[in-house]
């Protein structure tokens, strides 16, 4: 029987599909089930990320748009990937995000629209490992 948590990339052993039903009748849902938008944490989430980069470009625009070259934001991009607060989206185009600020995070150039917090130089980690 696949497995409902991962998506059925494995299977579930006999002995615990007992355990697997009970979970699912019990809340009624799929252990993968993504959460509804309605959701007041997924919504605080996603409107605490969406003033973080407000302020985030703000500074930036003020600033001037200084930018970190790639060298600077590859050391910075290393130093988030080890942090246990990185949210890997995406490993071949090296982009992931912080669960802290919620902000974007990577190694590609700063573009406006797709967010990048290690571009832009006047920004720095929220745990204070880069500045």
């Amino acid at each position: 029987m696949p497995c409902g948590g991962c998506g059925g990339k494995h299977l579930i052993a006999p002995e615990n599909r007992a355990i697997d039903q009970t979970i699912r009748s019990e809340f009624g849902s799929q252990p993968n089930d993504s959460p509804s938008p309605d959701d007041p944490v997924i919504q605080r989430r996603f409107w605490r990320s969406v003033r973080a980069y407000t302020i985030a470009v703000y500074e930036w625009l003020k600033a001037g748009k200084p930018t970190r070259n790639a060298e600077e934001m590859q050391v910075c991009f290393t130093i988030c990937q080890s942090c246990p607060n990185f949210i890997n989206i995406d490993e071949t185009r090296k982009r992931g995000r912080c669960a802290i600020c919620g902000c974007y995070l990577g190694v590609a150039p700063h573009r406006f629209l797709e967010g990048n917090k290690i571009a832009m130089r006047t920004q720095k980690c929220p745990e204070g490992k880069w500045e």
